[in-house]
């Protein structure tokens, strides 16, 4: 049970020391039994009109974070807090809680926009289309529960469009839309600044669930002409019950996706588009292809499509991951591991180490390439059970080393 909001104690540090990555912040403080809490941190509670249990929340949060200045943290309390507005994150601040099973902030009823935690950098640019905006500054989230609530209409639950973004230890649940947006700036390529790119975004040890949308989906705005987010990372996060894809990274040039958990996910698993020195390492997949009520069209575990290549450009790296499917659907059509270069690019794979269950109409690695288009794929040390075709890479374009293989 979430315990109602109450005022935490005050002097104390105890929450703000369980995250790492703050302790900068509370660092002159220290976290000895008694230190004082830094003045770099903001209490939500601090910034109520009333006092409790009077308190309007929704406006003492709003408060909290306008008060706030680069480099603070705004910390909401334990409880269940339920808001009826966006949560507009303002650049170079960090937003914690008291761990992501005590603080829940709730949408309690239909708003309009891009999403619940929206990032205010993107607001501004979608507000001023005439205008170039690059990335916003770092923020962090940390330790709390996004629920929203079932709310709005393909509402995304968290959409950032800020360089070296962390969201560490959440949980992002009950979105209508995507789950998390990681956006690139909308025609950044005018922009000046010192950052015009979202670089280095981060989704580690979190939870997405119960998402309508993507569970993470990685691109751009509408007005935006190409995307510009790029070497970020998704690790050790668990993705389950998405109606979208588990994941979507649309030209995902350095990402990291490592150790993830995917089950119960209505598209692919994990899709990654126009990629470049991508590497998809450790993932546990099962049960992909899941769409309502009916599954039509193709599905993959893991599918890396418009694998781009010029020279000094580095694979893309599908290694040691396990799939596992038993979905067996007349109208659909089932791939464990797809990798297809781009048209007119000379893309490369490295295919090793898999793990695939698969139910007997799969194929269970499938490599390809776009017209005019070569991929240069290895394909070592894989064990593949169950599959109607175990490597399908017949196709126009590809040169092929094989070894050490197990097809069953």
């Amino acid at each position: 049970m979430i315990p109602t909001t109450r005022r935490p104690e005050r002097g104390r540090i105890s929450d703000v020391c369980r995250f790492p990555a703050l302790l900068a912040a509370v660092l002159l403080a220290g976290c000895q039994p008694g230190a004082a809490v830094a003045a770099d941190v903001l209490d939500v509670l601090d910034h109520c009109e009333q006092p409790q249990p009077d308190c309007n929340i929704a406006t003492a949060v709003s408060k909290a974070i306008a008060a706030s200045e680069p480099g603070q943290i705004v910390r909401f309390p334990a409880g269940v807090i339920e808001l009826d507005a966006p949560v507009v994150l303002r650049g170079g601040r960090s937003y914690v809680g008291s761990s992501r099973n005590r603080t829940v902030v709730r949408l309690a009823k239909d708003i309009e926009g891009p999403g619940f935690f929206v990032s205010a950098t993107l607001l501004n640019a979608l507000g001023n289309p005439r205008t170039q905006y690059g990335a916003g500054e770092p923020v962090r989230l940390s330790g709390f529960r996004i629920d929203g609530g079932g709310r709005g209409n393909r509402l995304s639950c968290l959409v950032l469009m800020n360089w070296r973004s962390v969201v560490d230890d959440m949980v992002v649940e009950n979105c209508t839309g995507n789950g998390i947006e990681m956006l690139g700036p909308p025609d950044a390529s005018g922009y000046k600044g010192a950052e015009k790119n979202v670089t280095e975004p981060r989704v580690e040890r979190s939870f997405i669930q119960f998402v309508e949308g993507h569970g993470l989906y990685v691109g751009n705005p509408a007005i935006s002409r190409k995307n510009q987010v790029t070497d970020g990372y998704v690790v050790d996060t668990v993705f389950r019950r998405t109606g979208g894809d588990g994941m979507r990274i649309e030209h995902s040039g350095g990402w990291v996706v490592r150790g993830n958990h995917l089950y119960v996910v209505h598209g692919d698993a994990i899709n990654v588009s126009h990629a470049n020195a991508t590497s998809i390492t450790d993932n546990y997949i099962e049960g992909y292809g899941r769409a309502q009520p009916e599954p039509r069209g193709r599905y993959a575990g893991i599918a890396v499509t418009n694998i781009l290549g010029r020279p000094g450009w580095g694979p893309v790296i599908i290694a040691n991951n396990r799939i596992k499917h038993r979905r067996d659907d007349v109208d659909a059509r089932y791939v464990g591991i797809l990798a297809l270069a781009a048209k007119r690019q000379q893309g490369a794979a490295v295919v090793s180490g898999n793990v695939l269950v698969l139910n007997g109409r799969e194929t269970g690695i499938r490599l390809g390439a776009g017209s005019e288009g070569r991929l240069s794929a290895t394909v070592t040390g894989n064990i593949v059970d169950g599959a109607s075709k175990p490597l399908d890479a017949g196709g126009r374009g590809v040169r092929l080393e094989t070894a050490a293989n197990i097809f069953h």
